[in-house]
């Protein structure tokens, strides 16, 4: 491989990641704040 794919490669696996952690992120706090309502209740 070149470096230059490499370097793609590389760039589009930080991005891939960097969504995949947004997404948790989101998931994770949705689920916390559903939690506190219904300890509010």
């Amino acid at each position: 491989m070149t470096v230059l794919g490499i370097a793609s490669l590389a760039i589009l696996l930080l991005e891939f990641a960097t969504r995949v952690i947004e997404l948790f992120l989101v998931i994770r706090s949705a689920l916390l704040t559903r939690r506190g309502k219904e300890r509010h209740k």
